[in-house]
């Protein structure tokens, strides 16, 4: 967002206000009482610098070399550069860590930094990684800035990088006016990635028309990325309501899919959707709260990190009416019976400041957040 005036304020009230609460959805499938265990606070910082890591707002963890990938930018310091009209912006980075180091209960997590702009202005969102030709690779949601008239006006680009041992080497840059709105990716292949766009309009008043009139004209769309840097796109779902984590299921027949102000979790039929085909819809599933990041587990079951309420994220990531904190949750789906399993609730963001994105990993949640600098790590 390019400002944030009274008129905007206002737009955004008429956004959150229907979506005070959405812990009451009606028909939300049955959900057990939390029953995690002791979930401890583990701060992020850069191991260069000894800074911390604020905004991590996914993550995706790679079995096979053992490390965790984070995407992480301060998102209020972006803004406040944004709204100053500043001549250059904050930037982010994709860190890593290995995974074993969670196991050492540590206070501190050190991160590595894997990747910046290097010339491009940087702010990674979302992650994928693909190894299904024998090669590893991981795919981030650039949201990119660019000056336009004088202030500053945010696209999104596709990174594409080679995983090594010693880190990441970057690929290739693809944009495409249709990925103004991309918000998370998931991995078909080296070269095929589903995309979902969480508004069907970029910019200005048709945006917030979508959010205050309820339009679902966000969508999923299939990007083919070609050898020579090019990049295909084509809707394969449309009509949600605001689409926003999306995964693939570890055998490749299902797609789950975010629709966060739904609210619910879509699990998509994994051919029909690639295909496009009309009835790919299997099963929605009401949650109660707004779905953000998804992850499916080894066992082929499915983690969502949800916003307990809505109204309280917006004006916590906006810093409206005084608001910083907003809560975390994180949800267990069976995407075949659509039953529900509270694994974290920490309403008021006490432990953990607007979670977004959760995952189990050998039986630990670990659970990140857009607006602090923490992870969250629950064991049995």
């Amino acid at each position: 967002m390019a400002h944030r005036g009274c008129g905007a304020v206002l737009l955004a009230a008429a956004l959150v206000l229907p979506l005070a609460d959405a812990k009451h959805t009606p028909g939300a499938a049955p959900e057990a009482p939390d029953r995690t265990g002791a979930c401890q606070r583990i701060r992020l910082v850069d191991a260069g610098t000894d800074e911390p890591v604020a905004g991590a707002e996914d993550f995706v963890v790679d079995r096979a070399s053992g490390r965790i990938f984070l995407a992480a930018y301060d998102r209020w310091a972006l803004d406040d550069a944004v709204a100053a009209g500043a001549e250059k912006l904050p930037q982010g980075a994709i860190y890593a860590a290995p995974l074993r180091s969670l196991t050492r209960k540590p206070e501190v997590l050190p991160l590595r930094r894997l990747a910046e702009g290097e010339g491009r202005d940087f702010h990674p969102h979302g992650l994928a990684i693909d190894r299904s030709d024998g090669t590893a690779r991981l795919f981030a949601i650039n949201h990119e800035y660019r000056r336009s008239g004088g202030s500053w006006m945010r696209t999104s680009a596709i990174e594409s990088y080679r995983i090594a041992p010693g880190g990441l080497t970057h690929l290739a840059t693809r944009r495409h006016d249709r990925l103004c709105r991309a918000n998370n990716l998931a991995a078909l292949g080296p070269r095929d990635l589903l995309v979902t766009r969480d508004h069907g309009t970029c910019h200005g008043v048709g945006r917030w028309l979508e959010d205050i009139l309820g339009l679902d004209r966000a969508e999923v769309i299939r990007a083919s990325l070609d050898a020579g840097g090019g990049l295909g796109l084509e809707t394969v779902a449309d009509g949600l309501a605001f689409a926003n984590g999306i995964a693939v299921a570890p055998q490749g027949n299902a797609v789950a899919v975010a629709a966060t102000r739904e609210p619910a979790v879509r699990i998509y039929d994994g051919a029909k959707l690639v295909a496009g085909e009309p009835d790919a819809l299997r099963r929605t599933v009401p949650v109660a709260g707004g779905p953000d990041n998804l992850t499916w587990t080894a066992a082929g079951g499915l983690v969502a990190a949800v916003h307990p309420s809505l109204f309280d994220a917006g004006l916590a990531r906006h810093r409206w009416l005084g608001a910083r904190r907003a809560g975390s949750k994180a949800v267990a789906v069976n995407p075949e019976s659509g039953l529900t399993r509270t694994l974290l609730h920490d309403p008021t963001g006490e432990r953990l400041n607007t979670g977004t994105t959760a995952a189990v990993v050998n039986g630990t949640l670990i659970v990140s957040a857009v607006l602090d600098h923490a992870l969250l790590v629950c064991r049995k």
